[in-house]
């Protein structure tokens, strides 16, 4: 009898061991699969914080002693100051691109650099630069090449409209050579005048040309200014 209780004894002990170990592979087993999975998330949170950090100025652009001033603040106050003027000028630029590349008139970076080149030289000739004018307008030599390449595009859109002759240019020229200063040769106020006259001719073309370009596209506005 003494025997069989030693025995049952120890059957016992080893259930308890077998299942104590069995519960500690179990927890030991589960604390390998989830520390992974915390340091997956750990990894995760810490790019997150990281960009935000680093991209702060995409969600805020200011602090007034601590209160964040939002980057969509910012802009609905834009939208609300200039919003539909803006949105007008983006739908004729568009227009106006995909209507050239319809049409496969490209306008090279030369082009561009040649016009803007031209601008240069008439400032300078009134003693000021492009970059003075653009300082004081808040604008960029980025801007003013965007500008230009649409410009171009409408030129070579509407090339048999704004066409400027000769005899146009001369009898211009003759009207206003009194105006031009000393130091502006008569082929250099020519050529101001020319660009004057191509400018009003242009502008002129360009909102009937506009007008029937909104007329045939198709156009969804989904908020109102």
């Amino acid at each position: 009898m003494a025997v069989r209780k030693t025995t049952s004894r120890t059957s016992r002990l080893k259930k308890a061991i077998t299942v104590t170990d069995s519960t500690f592979k179990n927890d030991a087993a589960s604390n390998m699969t989830m520390r992974p999975a915390y340091a997956k998330w750990a990894v995760l949170l810490g790019i997150i914080v990281a960009l935000g950090y680093a991209f702060k100025s995409l969600f805020v652009v200011a602090l007034v002693n601590n209160q964040p001033i939002t980057r969509i603040k910012v802009i609905q106050e834009l939208e609300r100051q200039g919003g539909e003027q803006t949105l007008s000028a983006i739908v004729s630029q568009t227009l106006i691109e995909q209507e050239a590349k319809k049409k496969g008139i490209r306008v090279t970076k030369e082009e561009i650099a040649a016009e803007v080149k031209k601008v240069e030289a008439q400032l300078k000739s009134q003693g000021q630069s492009l970059d003075q004018v653009l300082s004081a307008q808040g604008l960029t030599r980025k801007d003013v090449e965007d500008q230009t390449e649409i410009r171009i595009m409408l030129e070579k859109l509407l090339v048999n409209k704004v066409k400027v002759t000769e005899k146009e240019v001369d009898a211009a020229y003759e009207v206003q050579k009194e105006g031009f200063g000393p130091t502006v040769t008569e082929k250099q106020g020519k050529e101001q005048v020319r660009q004057n006259l191509q400018d009003q001719k242009l502008s002129t073309e360009v909102q009937t040309y506009l007008q029937a370009l909104q007329k045939k596209a198709k156009i969804l506005y989904f908020k109102e200014y």
